[in-house]
């Protein structure tokens, strides 16, 4: 737990469960049945009243459900885990020059541990992805380890670069657990259902990202996070302008809404007429920066084509289709189903 004299790392903010109740709810009440079934004993604070599950129970029942099962895996797959593999992984990949290797060394310590997930890094030009497979196909049928496993590595490999790596596209072998929104909220990128492979792809060029977080950072990131599991990571070592632009999209995707420039100065421990020197000495408009980043998520969800319009107006942030037909039309001159026409994307499959 961390206190007033033990300071969260820069860009590490705590994820509030309003900002995914449904898929935390799913979580939560799945690790609840491994408990009632495996008779475990559970601690007043890992129990929600009335369904209103919070951070702070999730991060209950993941520690004593593990510590109780002795299995990182939460009994979901045939062969447990030691709990604290996960974190000891992280350790010593964080020893590695750049994130590539930390990967490969990440997915070979995975399957030196065990036989029921495995985890591959494949590079095919310019693009990148982390393959994880579950053994057998039909383990873990609540999906928890599906989700969980592929969003913790996403995450910790961005603090370890101190960026934050943008995704393309993530696809789950599973179903849905919840609403696709929430899935936006936590990949910030297209998110496929019932797909032969369980992938996240992004840029390569990440790979070549060095490693600038070790041991001791680590450390202080366990700490801050035990009693708010989730954590969402921003550019550590960037310009104002880059910082300002992360932080800005994540509170974005988290919302459909724009911080105010005072929000983002609080949230950098700076005063607001500071922050605006600085973007204006980098030349960088806010507004400029928010149109951006609205574009940039609308075209993103457009290229996805099993995603409705009324979804992609909802994700980018209008209140109705008619304002995402606007914003479309100003940016490419057409409407957004003419764009996906003139672009191809309508005639795409969700293919394997």
């Amino acid at each position: 737990m961390h206190s007033d004299n033990q300071p969260i790392p820069p860009g590490l903010k705590p994820q509030t469960v309003t900002e995914i109740p449904h898929l935390m709810g799913h979580y939560c009440r799945y690790m609840q049945r491994v408990a009632e079934e495996n008779q475990l004993h559970l601690s007043p604070e890992a129990i929600a009243a009335d369904d209103d599950w919070q951070p702070r129970h999730y991060a209950h029942l993941i520690r004593e459900v593990a510590e109780q099962l002795d299995d990182e895996f939460m009994g979901a797959m045939p062969d447990g885990i030691k709990p604290g593999a996960f974190r000891l992984f992280m350790e010593l990949i964080s020893s590695q020059e750049t994130l590539g290797r930390a990967l490969e060394k990440l997915a070979a310590l995975y399957g030196t541990a065990t036989d029921s997930v495995t985890f591959a890094l494949r590079v095919d030009g310019d693009n990148a992805s982390w393959d994880m497979t579950i053994n057998p196909a039909d383990a873990d049928p609540d999906a928890y380890l599906r989700e969980v496993l592929p969003r913790t590595v996403h995450r910790l490999s961005s603090f370890l670069i101190g960026e934050q790596i943008k995704l393309k596209e993530v696809r789950f072998t599973h179903g849905t657990n919840g609403p696709a929104i929430e899935y936006a909220r936590i990949f910030h990128c297209p998110v496929l259902f019932d797909q032969s492979r369980q992938v996240m792809s992004f840029d390569a060029a990440y790979l070549e990202r060095r490693i600038v977080r070790g041991e001791e950072d680590l450390a202080v990131l366990w700490a801050a996070t035990r009693d708010q599991v989730d954590g969402v990571t921003v550019p550590g070592n960037t310009s104002v302008g880059e910082a300002v632009r992360a932080e800005a999209r994540l509170m974005f995707l988290n919302s459909q809404q724009f911080p105010t420039l005072e929000e983002l100065a609080d949230r950098f421990c700076k005063s607001p007429q500071t922050l605006r020197r600085r973007l204006k000495e980098e030349g960088v408009r806010y507004v400029d920066l928010k149109e951006g980043i609205r574009r940039e998520v609308v075209v993103q969800w457009l290229e996805n084509p099993a995603i409705p319009l009324k979804q992609v107006a909802d994700i980018g942030g209008f209140a109705e289709p008619a304002g995402l037909s606007r914003a479309v039309k100003h940016w490419f001159g057409m409407s957004p189903s003419g764009y996906r026409e003139q672009m191809g994307y309508s005639q795409k499959i969700n293919a394997s």
